[in-house]
């Protein structure tokens, strides 16, 4: 198979395990913390198109992924932009990290420039690997992807939580 096969293959099989494990356990919307309900919405748009400026509903950036996902559980005073939502968030540490915490990714806490939805350690692309859904950048779909991919080297990795 060829690489590109391999990874596309892999895609749809995190795609389709996460479809059929509920994110959210049996726990009603009113039960169900914040963070993971917009997990869920974010989990929805898997496939769609990223497109800069956009924050859906079927195309999105990734600071409108975010934005789109909040808005659709009721919570409307998520910022737009990344920096803003980094800003917005209670700060948490590794080690302190969630389902449903954003990832955020900048060159310091003053320049943040990209944003995903944290949604657990899982088994990825043969390994266990900590995983987000993103609108990672033009060209893309909404995706799972790592946390720690090869490209964010160099790059601070922040989390913050909403509630």
């Amino acid at each position: 198979m060829s690489g590109k096969l391999i990874k596309r293959a892999s895609l749809l099989l995190v795609s389709a395990l996460l479809a059929i494990i509920p994110l959210a356990g049996v726990a009603s919307a009113s039960t169900t913390p914040l963070e993971v309900r917009a997990m869920n919405v974010a989990h929805t748009k898997i496939g769609d198109w990223y497109s800069y400026g956009a924050a859906g509903p079927s195309r999105f950036d990734c600071s409108g992924l975010v934005y789109y996902s909040y808005r659709n559980v009721g919570d409307y005073k998520v910022p737009r932009t990344a920096q803003a939502q980094y800003n917005y968030s209670h700060k948490v540490s590794y080690s302190q990290r969630k389902v449903g915490d954003l990832v955020f990714y900048g060159y310091g806490t003053r320049d943040i420039f990209h944003v995903g939805i944290y949604i657990g350690v899982h088994w990825y692309q043969g390994a266990y690997r900590s995983l987000m859904i993103a609108a990672p950048y033009p060209g893309a779909r909404v995706r799972v992807e790592p946390v720690y991919g090869s490209w964010w080297n160099g790059v601070g990795i922040y989390f913050g939580r909403i509630s």
